[in-house]
């Protein structure tokens, strides 16, 4: 009987990340015959394996409208790069997309831990609570990159009739797999973060490992991305109310211009109190030479916004570069923040018609942002007003986090906000439409081919 492609995927790579994990385990257990976790710690330590568990979405920062590409750079790249960065019809051509797989292998590894578990005879402890609900996080947080990544955007009339992803819940690899729907889809992943909410300790270890702050923050953008508001008010608020310290860039004023890194390290002890979970990405693109910040959020920066010395810096020749990353490293950061989580809030309150609330967190964050005496707190009154200024907050504020597709895709439901998106390469001009099918990446083939599953129209 042939195992499908994510099992077969999975397994192999299961046996051959297992040297690279940060655990105790294999070192007590050097007979490869024997490097099965067994115990709590085993399954705390596989958790640990941070270059696929904390590994974030790349191609969602190339499809949007961040960053703008030389030709040179572009004829360069490889074909999915390309092809994602022109909204093309085809993507991969033969090449294995780490969107599909990553997210698969973290799932593979929360599973093997959620299975063994329940022959675990600690279920009281803290220690196992905090496997558990780091297992739950993670299987939640990879399940939201797939949504994000290979389904189209939730509306509440029509996700049980939409295609959904293939939703492991077994490290058994004969297990038979389906899409499902979304629905089925989104309400797994709420359940799995809503009870690792009630597992989480308040405090993580580092953070690379989710906290209780961490949860209720992806829950927020969970529920956000389904234009549920309320929801995400509640999960924002319980987020912010564990944890709202926000970083004043006032204390960085040596380092904004002077540096190519200048948020404080968050490892191997976190220094950026904005930091929840750390996740990112090895993108060489967006470290490029040639690979420029968008000009039109070059220029939307007002005069003592402390943002534009900390976010960009020019590399010459007209491109102007991105150096605003939490990883404090040439990572490119994508995991959970504070001032996410309250630009959260805010724009929820406003589309619940509470405009004094909203601009009371929008005007918290821009007195951290701006120079020292300089802000003038909006005061502005029309909720309408109030939510476009918090949608172009959150669009600089949120500059390469991976964030931008998720709110392109989910914007575009509502004509006002709807963008039309173009490309200039080598003498052809791309465009993506809003609500496009483009939005939705294709399936790997090959894992059409022998699961039998169904592809993506595009």
């Amino acid at each position: 009987m042939k195992t499908n492609k994510i099992n077969k995927v999975l397994v192999c790579i299961f046996i051959l990340t297992l040297a690279s994990c940060k655990n105790d385990f294999l070192e007590v257990k050097p007979n490869k015959a024997l490097l099965v976790p067994t115990s709590l710690s085993d399954f705390d330590a596989l958790l640990d394996n941070n270059g696929i568990m904390n590994r974030g979405n790349f191609l969602a920062i190339v499809g949007s409208d961040d960053l703008s590409v030389t030709d040179a750079a572009f004829n360069s790249a490889s074909f999915t790069l390309k092809n994602t960065y022109s909204w093309n019809e085809t993507i991969y051509e033969g090449e294995q997309p780490n969107e599909w797989l990553f997210p698969y292998y973290k799932v593979f590894y929360s599973n093997i831990v959620l299975d063994g578990l329940e022959k675990v005879n600690e279920t009281e402890s803290i220690a196992y609570k905090n496997v558990k609900g780091s297992a739950l996080f993670f299987r939640a947080f990879a399940f939201f990159e797939l949504i994000t990544s290979f389904t189209t955007t939730y509306q509440k009339s029509t996700a049980v009739k939409e295609l959904g992803i293939p939703l492991k819940l077994s490290s058994d690899v004969n297990e038979k797999y389906t899409r499902g729907n979304l629905q089925k889809a989104y309400d797994q992943v709420i359940g799995d973060l809503k009870l690792a909410t009630s597992l989480l300790p308040v405090v993580s270890t580092n953070c690379y490992r989710p906290n209780r702050a961490a949860a209720h923050a992806l829950l927020s953008k969970i529920y956000l991305s389904m234009s549920d508001y309320e929801s995400a008010l509640q999960e924002a608020d319980n987020s912010l109310k564990i944890n709202g310290k926000l970083l004043d860039y006032n204390t960085m004023l040596l380092n904004l211009t002077s540096s190519t890194v200048p948020f404080p390290k968050i490892l191997p002890v976190n220094l950026n109190p904005e930091v929840l979970f750390n996740a990112g990405i090895p993108a060489t693109l967006l470290n490029a030479a040639t690979t420029t910040v968008n000009p039109e959020i070059v220029n939307s920066y007002a005069i003592n916004d402390l943002r534009k010395a900390a976010f960009l810096y020019d590399r010459g020749a007209g491109v102007i570069g991105f150096k605003g990353r939490y990883s404090s490293s040439t990572i490119s950061f994508t995991g959970l923040t504070i001032d996410e989580v309250l630009l959260t809030r805010a724009e929820c309150y406003a589309r619940l018609n509470k405009p004094t609330e909203a601009l009371v967190d929008l005007n918290l964050l821009l007195v951290n942002r701006f120079k020292t005496g300089t802000y003038q707190p909006y005061t502005i009154n029309n909720t309408s007003d109030i939510l476009r200024l918090i949608l172009t907050e959150r669009r600089k504020e949120l500059l390469f986090r991976g964030t931008r597709w998720m709110d392109l895709k989910r914007l575009n439901l509502d004509t006002e906000y709807a963008v039309t998106l173009t490309r200039f390469l080598n003498g052809i001009t791309y465009t993506l439409l809003p609500n496009s099918k483009r939005y939705v990446l294709p399936i790997p083939d090959d894992e059409i081919i022998i699961s039998g599953i169904e592809q993506n129209l595009r």
